[in-house]
């Protein structure tokens, strides 16, 4: 089934949920996965959980050994499109001021399969967690 616990990001509530994949790779590891749920706002609204092997900026949270977490609200310095991918992407600033811790979200789910780590997080709540194994 995997496992759930609650955790606290940025003074708020945060349900962590891993599938059985997800902990028996991270018990395979022999450095700290660093984990990244980036919320940005710009022309468009996008989320993203980004997976590093070494700290890629700060305000990580050791959530459980081998596990560490921030939540990172940005935006982004321009908007046109066709400027971004001429310069290889768009430039992103973290979210100022307070409405940032806010928007820290109610719920991660992580997997690990055959493409590596996978990861989603939201605002609804997590209903059943998503674990693959569960269905085989």
């Amino acid at each position: 089934m995997g496992r759930a616990q609650a955790i606290e990001l940025d003074g708020r509530r945060l349900a962590l949920r891993l599938t059985r994949r997800a902990q028996a790779a991270l018990g395979r590891r022999r450095r700290p996965l660093y984990v990244d749920m980036e919320l940005l706002f710009s022309c468009l609204v996008r989320k993203r959980v980004l997976f590093h092997d070494a700290p890629a900026g700060e305000g990580y949270v050791e959530v459980m050994p081998g596990l560490a977490l921030r939540f990172l609200p940005v935006t982004a310095r321009a908007c046109p499109v066709d400027e971004a991918l001429a310069r290889g992407g768009q430039e992103l600033v973290p979210l100022p001021g307070p409405r940032a811790a806010a928007l820290v979200p109610r719920f991660l789910e992580l997997d690990h399969g055959a493409r590596g780590w996978s990861g989603r997080f939201g605002y609804t709540g997590p209903g059943p967690l998503s674990d693959p194994d569960a269905r085989e």
